[in-house]
């Protein structure tokens, strides 16, 4: 996987979460709860997407400083 390809995949599972977010220009290291008004519950629910997206669990303690589409693209490269 390159890593557009995981910026893409974070970003459709993003979208199937928030939909509202759906054609917006987003920055990829923005922080989402922040820029984008996801709450607990949207982050939790991208964790899991983008786990199950890649065939894993992500752990808590790599899930706590997952903040933007930048990270999860990273992790995601990194697992």
């Amino acid at each position: 996987m390159t890593r557009d390809e995981a910026v893409a995949l974070v970003i459709r599972i993003l979208v199937q979460v928030a939909p509202d977010l759906a054609g917006e220009e987003l920055d990829t290291g923005a922080n989402l709860q922040e820029e984008y008004d996801l709450d607990s519950m949207d982050v939790l629910n991208l964790v899991a997407g983008v786990g199950n997206a890649v065939g894993t669990e992500i752990p808590d303690r790599d899930a706590a400083g997952l903040r933007s589409i930048d990270d999860f693209a990273g992790w995601c490269l990194s697992h």
